[in-house]
């Protein structure tokens, strides 16, 4: 399953891309992904077949999906709905199922100089008294062909500076969790010196030590620097 989009982008033009589940798509610094469809059976462009009701050549039209047309006499098609196993509840179309087991397109239909009316144009033969597929607008109408596509593609799209060129702010990022694992994981030891002379002429030597984890360890340690201080003198 994929996408296909199209970016508009002032100063840039126009570009198509591609996106499927695998595969997102980059574009200055923002991230295009595939996240979920909605299944429903639907089409993407459809192919409508007019036979006048006053006789004469059937015409062949193409219809995409939220698309239009108009006749050469002027008439105006719209599309406004697909359902893949059309079928009436309560008095209103829809569909019995996900599956392209009844595909039907509903159209609104506006004539020259007259009123919109509704129209049914279905995949399958239809009989010929059945009201729904009666002639409407001057034609009798009949989806003759369309693209199988899903209702509905949902993208999720993400800024990703990094592809934008923003290196520094990556940099930055891992220099802070570098500093924040040398803060949390290693302990800081630090030991001072007071040196006085005395009137004798020997000096005195005042050890003191800090550490900010494992005091007891660093305790160990102050001790065997000053045992070792002592013992040279």
């Amino acid at each position: 399953m994929r996408t296909q989009i199209k970016i508009t982008d002032p100063g840039y033009g126009e570009t198509l891309a591609d996106v499927s589940l695998n595969k997102p798509y980059s574009y200055r610094g923002y991230r295009f992904f595939q996240a979920s469809a909605i299944t429903m059976g639907s089409a993407r462009n459809m192919t409508l077949e007019l036979k006048p009701e006053a006789g004469g050549d059937s015409i062949k039209l193409d219809l995409a999906r939220n698309g239009s047309q108009v006749l050469p006499n002027g008439t105006k098609i719209e599309y406004e709905s697909f359902f893949p196993d059309f079928a009436f509840v309560n008095g209103q179309p829809d569909t019995r199922s996900s599956d392209y087991n009844n595909p039907a397109v509903v159209l609104n239909v506006t004539p020259p100089n007259s009123e919109t009316v509704r129209v049914f144009a279905f995949g399958g033969n239809m009989p010929e008294n059945a009201p729904v597929s009666a002639p409407k607008a001057g034609y009798k109408w009949r989806l003759s062909d369309f693209e199988k596509s899903p209702l509905a593609h949902v993208l999720s799209i993400k800024y990703d500076p990094f592809n934008a060129g923003f290196v520094a702010w990556y940099i930055g990022g891992f220099g802070l969790m570098g500093a924040l694992c040398f803060v949390f994981f290693f302990s800081h030891r630090r030991v001072w010196a007071l040196i006085e002379k005395r009137d004798n002429g020997d000096f005195e030597v005042v050890l003191g030590g800090h550490t900010n984890r494992n005091e007891q360890g660093f305790e160990d340690k102050f001790k065997k620097l000053v045992d070792d201080l002592s013992n040279k003198s």
